[in-house]
């Protein structure tokens, strides 16, 4: 009888013994599959006689290892050699050259991302003004320790160093590297791309759409007309998404933009030299579309920047700040729009006004101190129980107010005894080791019946049905409401008495 107990425990310790190994393999499988996949896209863009014309490999690596530091181990890297080596090999490499390659390729990877992860949080994220610049001189160190690679290990088969070598290599791996990183480094978790717009969302980013169309057609007039100006044709529309578009789409659109003018280049779609001169006029591509990324990422992250301090004004003229519940201005106005969409689509709805019992002796015994963590306290726990579409606030003091759009009589009684309980069930620490606990009393008004009326008449309704609460014992929950005709109508005052 005593086996079939022992026989899960041992599954037990097998598995918990081999999910380290799992996770190596797992992180050895991964990195190799994105390695093998994106150096075979860059040696397909491989024109007779160049580089890859844009080979974003070793920027994806650099960005993945930089976001997701438990890739670079050294399960990691070998996935990465072993990507590399795959990679060349399918495509027909020999093995000599191969390994010349993958060595110049790890050298600008562990070159980037050694100095990239020692930078600032907030300079990882291109959050800050300077940021575009920073990573702007990584990518340069980068590309100058691969180009260096290259000539010595070129030196090393030929016995020749040249100069032009060195260069093409440079250039290509910079363009490549200040292209690409920002995309990776920008892009937002998987977990948010999941979302579903809803129509005034939908019409939003139509009406934003100017911008991009701007961009389609100053591509499109660079193809048709073609000369060396063309690379400048589209700047002023990325000036204008970097002012409209969320960092990340700018990252993306720079890209696209810069990758498509690099291969049309490259494949003779647009002819910008003279002939003998395709190598030079490369190279000069490649350096000149880098330089031109530099400003509409700049922009981008500082207008970034600039949105976000602007929601953080924002959040804090529109919060409290101690207890982070909407201000009463903000609460009324939120709660007002809300009830008048509310009452126009018939629907029910309900106000709490909430009061802490017995808050001025305790602040007058214990002080301010311990009077604000309690009311910090009390917040944290009635938000805890909220529903997303309820709105909270404070309106003075000890007192606030929970706004219960489309709620039922029945359903706004449940969430106030909710509150009623979660609040009892919470004990503030004193520095002296002993705990404090509060009750709360709840004046509770509801719109019984699709009716006409107004926030104000609400609170009014539910201030009368708080002090019900009160005289009743406090602790409690009493209710008052709008009938079918708008008049009053009261409810029993005991019925979450304690």
């Amino acid at each position: 009888m005593s086996h079939p107990p022992s026989r899960p425990a041992a599954q037990d310790t097998s598995a918990a013994a081999r999910s380290p190994l799992q996770g190596t393999a797992g992180t050895f499988a991964l990195v190799a599959t994105i390695v093998f996949a994106a150096a075979l896209f860059g040696i397909l863009t491989r024109p007779s006689g160049f580089l890859a014309a844009f080979w974003p490999v070793n920027a994806l690596v650099i960005g993945i290892f930089a976001r997701r530091r438990r890739l670079a181990s050294w399960a990691g890297w070998l996935g990465v050699l072993a990507g590399f080596l795959a990679a060349d090999l399918a495509s027909g490499n020999s093995l000599i050259p191969t390994l010349r390659l993958t060595t110049i390729n790890l050298a600008e990877i562990a070159t980037g991302y050694f100095l990239f992860i020692r930078l600032r949080k907030v300079d990882q994220t291109l959050s800050a003004p300077i940021s575009v610049l920073y990573l702007f001189a990584i990518c340069a160190v980068a590309a100058l320790a691969a180009a260096s690679v290259a000539s010595g290990l070129g030196y090393l088969q030929t016995g020749t160093l040249t100069t032009r070598r060195w260069v093409i290599w440079f250039v290509s791996e910079i363009a490549s590297l200040a292209v690409t990183l920002p995309v990776v480094l920008t892009a937002p978790s998987l977990r948010t791309w999941a979302f579903k717009p809803r129509r005034d969302e939908i019409s939003e980013h139509l009406k934003n759409s100017l911008p991009f169309v701007a961009l389609l057609a100053s591509g499109i007039a660079g193809t048709l007309m073609g000369g060396p100006g063309v690379l400048a044709y589209p700047i002023p529309a990325l000036l204008w998404c970097a002012l409209n578009y969320n960092l990340f789409f700018v990252t993306v659109l720079t890209a696209l933009f810069s990758i498509g003018e690099i291969m049309a280049v490259s494949s003779g779609l647009l002819t910008l030299h003279a002939p003998g001169e395709a190598q030079s006029t490369m190279i000069s591509i490649r350096l000149g579309v880098t330089f031109l990324t530099l400003g509409p990422l700049t922009v981008a992250t500082i207008n970034s920047v600039r949105n976000k301090l602007l929601r953080s004004l924002e959040h804090a003229a529109s919060h409290d700040f101690l207890t982070n519940a909407l201000a009463r201005g903000a609460f009324v106005t939120r709660s007002s729009e809300t009830l008048a969409r509310v009452v126009a689509k018939r629907q029910s709805a309900a106000l709490l006004m909430l009061d802490i019992d017995h808050f001025k002796p305790i602040n007058d015994r214990y002080g301010h101190a311990v009077g604000d963590q309690m009311l910090a306290t009390f917040a944290r726990t009635v938000a805890a129980t909220m529903r997303e579409s309820d709105v909270f606030g404070r309106i003075g003091g000890e007192e606030f107010a929970v706004f219960l759009p489309n709620t039922t009589l029945p359903d706004a009684m449940e969430i106030a005894q909710r509150i009623r309980t979660s609040v009892e069930g919470v004990a503030t620490p004193l520095d002296n080791g002993a705990t404090l606990r509060i009750t709360v009393s709840i004046g509770l008004a509801d719109v019984r019946q699709p009716v006409d009326t107004t926030l104000d008449q609400l609170m009014r309704l539910a201030d009368k049905a708080l002090y019900t609460a009160k005289e009743a014992g406090r602790n409690r929950v009493a209710q008052l409401g709008f009938d079918t005709a708008g008049s009053a109508a009261s409810g029993p005052a005991s019925q979450f008495a304690v």
